[in-house]
């Protein structure tokens, strides 16, 4: 019919914007993963960096643990400074195992995200 040759560029060009924003769309879905898996990187260095902060609080809150347990059997230190430093212990404990579960839950997530094994991909580089 007549209508299909005096519609026919005005088709071709429907399809071609129809294209465009196909192509627009992506690339704006593409923008938004390299967003969320920059925020998600962070996130995953900023929950490591706590998780050796509070490694390290931890370790040292057992040695002196270690020596209060030591001055308390001699009998050279009082049973409130003995209670405060299990306290600090066992807050110094608490912490770190939150920290560790929200760096393994992150990097479960990243993994995830970025659809890699991160061990994997350490031991190839």
């Amino acid at each position: 019919p007549l209508s299909e040759i005096t519609t026919r560029r005005l088709r071709i060009n429907k399809e071609k914007a129809q294209l465009q924003t196909l192509g627009f769309k992506k690339d704006q879905t593409e923008m938004e993963l390299r967003r969320q898996v920059i925020v998600e990187y962070n996130n995953l260095i900023a929950a490591q960096r706590i998780l050796k902060i509070r490694t390290s609080a931890r370790e040292n809150a057992l040695v002196v643990q270690q020596m209060a347990d030591k001055q308390f059997k001699e009998g050279t230190t009082s049973l409130e400074d003995y209670s405060n430093v299990s306290y600090l212990t066992v807050g110094a404990e608490s912490d770190y195992e939150l920290a560790r579960s929200n760096f393994s839950a992150l990097y479960k997530q990243f993994e995830e995200l970025v659809g890699v094994d991160i061990s994997n991909l350490i031991k190839t580089v």
